[in-house]
């Protein structure tokens, strides 16, 4: 191992030891957040990244595949294909995916819509 790599793992050890540190002086402070706040806030990033950007490029590439969504306007069938995903997938009892893919009447598409519900319930759970 070269002196680069210990310093990194040096370096590495002593910020984790001066975040612990940190957080055991700040979870007393009244005037801070604290780490439920930041917890919270982390979960808050992830979620909306989450729907962002996995949900609307799944919304984005099957919206025209969605039965539910046939009588709406071009633009707003990847929005509501959004809605119909996370009110299916953001629950505490996650149905399988082939059960999410028929409740959204998404036609079969050789196991690519499927594969894509697994991929985002895996995402989601």
């Amino acid at each position: 191992m070269n002196r680069s790599t210990l310093r990194w793992r040096r370096l590495d050890r002593l910020e984790r030891h001066l975040g612990v540190l940190r957080a055991a002086h700040a979870e007393n402070r009244t005037d801070l957040a604290g780490t439920q706040h930041c917890e919270h806030q982390g979960l808050a990033r992830h979620t909306r990244t989450l729907i962002e950007q996995n949900m609307y490029a799944f919304a984005r590439r099957n919206a025209e595949r969605c039965d539910l969504l046939l009588h709406r306007q071009h633009r707003e069938r990847a929005p509501d294909l959004v809605g119909l995903l996370r009110r299916s997938l953001l629950t505490d009892d996650l149905p399988p995916a082939k059960e999410i893919q028929r409740s959204l009447h998404l036609a079969e598409d050789d196991g690519h819509i499927e594969a894509a519900l697994i991929t985002l319930r895996g995402m989601c759970s």
